[in-house]
């Protein structure tokens, strides 16, 4: 059996995406007046030697698009062959497969059961891919569909066996609400299973007939799915039962690719970071489908960029979520390169390598595979991959974790999604080293420092016990505006059950409290000053320490959602910046730390760096990202506290000077400063020890009470990196000195 998954470990990946077959090109009404020639030239060996020149190490092609297996497998046969092309230069190639949709012209001449595979809409009409593309010859199937599973398996089988791909792509897994026979008796079987007993039913319904639950439906102006908040306990059941029938799905296609001959690794395309409620517009709960998978695309048009009003939009609210469970994201960068400018594009790409684990995402798509890359992208995809071993496999070094659960963003999406939000910008912009957490991974906080909890509203006893546990251990806490206000089933509770288990009262409060403090008349000013007051408090508990604060502030409008095309209600981007309170938010962060960040800014960058300890060999990594494409970062030094790493010696590099050079170490009582020559959109530096002690293990010399109490690999190793909450580090970015 070969395991196809391994050959994505520890490499960078460049990707271009050529996924659509002809058919829809000229149905769909994509065609140029020399498609038929352009799609030879798309599959010709003068194209294959033209992307490995380039750097790209993965092609994704067109399998089956939903037209019809039988009808598609001409198609899949150019893609065949285009695969045996790539091989022979070590590009790895993955196909493409239609999860939600069917062509309802071509598909039932193959099937005549298609259309009882279909979703019903709330009149019982079969759903339509036409809210997105007004694709009236699409039908969306519904995954509940037994024959639909069954031919889709067959599908992939077809495409691991035959064809030869590298990776499973499944597209448009967002399934709409659904009103199907098999959904209705799906849901009744759910309830009935969570709910056993007549008293379950009375305790959650106040109503024990099952037979009575309709699957919740809005009216066709304003549908179900527009909801702004979440309490009604059916349609929170719906949600969940929804969110589990997709990722049983996703969870036993999974299964079935283990049991090839050849084990190939998925890639899904779920509607993510779109801005609404995804539980509960398409029935997608992200981390559960990332069990699953090895990568996935994220459409949001969330394109990295510094916007005309000096906001940076970044990409960790994708990158970062991935790494709890070991995915990667393949975004578009294609846009940017279409303009003729290369450097938003060359920013792009070094944020991914960065943060994404080196994979570099969509670096040309569609129309534009033909196109040769610039020399300067190209150039900075050899970096990447030469230097595989600080981007790919990395361990990320995080001194902050931030608390996210699935029933806060769910429940409460509109107030929760916002604050979330804001307090990652500040995060980012102010260079503190943070990774996310989930629920499934609060008995390992103590690799963390502190632990951030942005209007988490919904909170379960148990996992209030365990942030608790990990503060009386010595951990810091920063938690802002109601977070534990409410139980995970959206219950207002009497008291806030994380403030309770540290050992104090919050008072329960609503966010608009706050949000009006300055656009009310004085009364209610005054009233909101008082109420922030009082939430703002600072104690310790057994050997850590806890700060509350009030909501972070927004420094841009928040205007109420809008509906998109899918009668959705949806926020953009443009309320993403650091909160307008972020000096007392920042200062309540370095008193929750005790000493400070890692990497303490003094006020918030578009410059933003991020800690990593290589794959092979040792060291730390400081790598530095520069947001702004007009902007070369001069004049800057770089500060590391000596308890970290005294190092022997620290070198920096960049794409454009890829040769390690020699930086000067100016020490002082508890730091080293390093100056930084200028640089473009990117720069690394290496700290490195070289002395070894007597067990051949690296001696930094720095604080032995943290040297004694970190783990050593068998390999030589730093030993002042681990574990990472008792590591401590100050730099500072900014002019030098």
């Amino acid at each position: 059996m070969t395991d196809l998954a391994k050959a994505f470990d520890g490499r960078v990946i460049a990707m271009v995406g050529n996924w659509e077959p002809m058919f829809h090109r000229i149905r769909g009404g994509y065609r140029t007046d020399d498609e038929r020639q352009r799609y030879a030239r798309e599959h010709s060996p003068e194209l294959v030697r033209q992307l490995a020149d380039e750097g790209i190490n993965l092609v994704l092609m067109h399998g089956y698009k939903g037209i019809g297996f039988e009808r598609e497998k001409p198609d899949m046969e150019d893609t065949r062959r285009f695969i045996g092309r790539c091989h022979e230069r070590d590009i790895l190639v993955g196909t493409y497969t239609q999860f939600g949709t069917f062509f309802n012209e071509t598909f039932p001449a193959e099937r005549p059961d298609a259309m009882d595979w279909c979703q019903r809409d709330q009149l019982g009409q079969p759903g339509l891919y036409s809210e997105t593309y007004f694709s009236y010859h699409r039908n969306r199937i519904c995954v509940s569909s037994d024959a639909f599973q069954a031919y889709i398996r067959e599908v992939v089988r077809y495409s691991v066996e035959h064809v030869g791909t590298d990776l499973v792509y499944f597209d448009n897994l967002g399934q709409m609400p659904c009103y199907c026979d098999r959904c209705r008796r799906d849901f009744t079987a759910h309830l009935a299973a969570k709910f056993p007993t007549e008293a379950d039913r009375l305790e959650r319904f106040c109503l024990a007939d099952l037979d009575r639950f309709a699957i919740p439906a809005g009216a066709y102006w304003r549908p179900i799915h527009c909801m702004g908040s979440i309490s009604d306990p059916l349609v929170q059941e719906w949600i969940l039962f929804r969110c589990a029938q997709m990722n049983r799905t996703i969870e036993g296609l999974r299964d079935f690719l283990g049991t090839l001959e050849r084990r190939v690794p998925m890639a899904v395309n779920p509607p993510i970071l779109y801005g609404d409620n995804a539980p509960m517009a398409y029935g997608i709960d992200w981390l559960g489908l990332m069990r699953s998978t090895r990568m996935f695309f994220c459409e949001d048009g969330n394109l990295t960029q510094v916007t005309a009003d000096g906001r940076l939009i970044t990409q960790h609210r994708c990158y970062k979520p991935a790494r709890i469970r070991g995915n990667a994201c393949l975004r578009f960068h294609s846009p940017w390169t279409v303009t003729g400018r290369v450097e938003p594009e060359l920013v792009a790409l070094t944020e991914a390598a960065v943060f994404n684990d080196g994979v570099l995402g969509a670096v040309k798509c569609y129309g534009e595979v033909l196109r040769p890359l610039p020399e300067r992208q190209m150039q900075y995809i050899r970096y990447f991959k030469d230097h595989a071993a600080y981007y790919a496999g990395v361990e990320q070094v995080s001194e902050v974790g931030v608390y996210r659960n699935f029933e806060s963003l769910a429940w409460s999406w509109l107030a929760v999604w916002p604050q979330l939000t804001i307090v990652e910008q500040l995060l980012i912009q102010s260079g503190a080293q943070f990774s996310y957490v989930v629920d499934d991974e609060l008995d390992d906080l103590d690799r963390f420092r502190a632990l951030v909890v942005p209007e988490m509203q919904c909170l379960a006893d148990e996992h209030a016990d365990r942030i608790a546990a990990f503060v009386e251990r010595g951990g810091g806490l920063l938690v802002t505006g109601q977070s534990g206000s409410r139980n995970p089933a959206f219950h207002r509770r009497a008291l806030n059950v994380l403030a309770h288990r540290l050992g104090h009262e919050i008072e329960n409060m609503a966010l608009a409290t706050f949000i009006a403090a300055g656009a009310g008349a004085a009364g209610d000013r005054d009233y909101a000053r008082e109420a922030s007051q009082r939430l703002d408090r600072r104690w310790s508990f057994g050997s850590g320490r806890v700060a509350w604060m009030p909501p972070a502030e927004m420094s841009r409008p928040l205007d109420p959602p809008s509906p998109d095309h899918l009668h959705t209600m949806i926020h953009g981007n443009d309320y993403w910046d650091v909160p307008a309170n972020w000096p007392a938010m920042l200062d309540a962060l370095d008193w929750a730390l005790g000493d400070g960040r890692w990497i303490p800014m003094d006020t918030p960058s578009k410059i933003v760096p991020q800690l990593a300890r290589p794959a092979q060999g040792d060291g730390l990594l400081v790598h530095l990202v520069n947001y702004d494409p007009n902007e070369r970062a001069d004049g800057m030094s770089l500060s590391v506290s000596r308890s970290l790493i005294e190092p022997s010696s620290a070198t920096w590099q960049t794409p454009e000077a890829p040769a390690p050079s020699a930086l000067k170490m100016r020490s002082t009582e508890a730091t080293v400063m390093l100056d930084l020559p200028p640089w473009d959109h990117h720069g690394t530096v290496k700290l490195s020890c070289e002395s070894l002690d007597s067990s051949g293990v690296t001696s930094c010399h720095g604080d032995e009470k943290l040297a004694a109490s970190a783990s050593i690999d068998d390999a030589p190793r730093h030993r002042l990196l681990r574990p990472p909450c008792q590591r401590t580090i100050r730099s500072v970015l900014g002019p030098r000195q």
